[in-house]
């Protein structure tokens, strides 16, 4: 395995690993019952989804920026 691929396992691991904790945190209120209840489970859904589609939008914007800093390179 290349370090490449260590650091982005590593990345994606640290990604859900805090979007665990923060929806958990968020989202998990009842510690008496061994299931989670439909409010929690519609929360936690709704947290993980928010949670992915803005760190999409993140890795867009990160990407068009890096793309526009080659090409500003290449043309200096």
């Amino acid at each position: 395995m290349s370090e490449d691929d260590k650091k982005t396992f590593r990345e994606f691991f640290k990604t859900y690993n805090k979007m665990s904790e923060v929806c958990f945190d968020k989202c998990v209120w009842d510690f008496g019952i061994s299931s989670i209840r439909n409010r929690e489970d519609r929360c936690l859904n709704k947290c993980v989804n928010h949670y992915l589609a803005a760190n999409k939008e993140i890795q867009t914007v990160f990407a068009q920026d890096q793309a526009n800093s080659i090409l500003s390179s290449m043309n200096n």
